[in-house]
């Protein structure tokens, strides 16, 4: 069975959105250096902005649920926004292109 560490699958997803964000931009200097347009670096980015938000979300959520009522409704009004930031506004246009 594989070490999680204290942080258990919230670090995993880091490591791996850290991962996938370094190979994006490896990728994306290498085809810049040979002038050629390729997305595979947009969809990587994309992947490690959701593993990114999935790892703040959970940490927030930690955090929220031992505050006040008015602090898990700011909660959940952001990640709500974030989440739709993601799928529908920022990340969307990563995935088409």
């Amino acid at each position: 069975m594989s070490r999680k560490g204290r942080t258990g699958y919230l670090g995993m997803f880091a490591f791996a959105a850290m991962i996938l964000n370094a190979i994006a931009w490896i990728i994306k200097i290498i085809l810049d250096a040979l002038k050629v347009n390729n997305s595979v670096g947009g969809i990587l980015t994309g992947v490690a902005s959701i593993l990114l938000l999935i790892v703040a979300l959970v940490s927030a959520y930690d955090y929220a649920s031992r505050q006040t009522k008015g602090w898990r409704i700011l909660f959940w009004i952001l990640a709500i926004v974030s989440l739709l930031s993601i799928f529908l506004g920022l990340g969307l246009p990563n995935f088409m292109k």
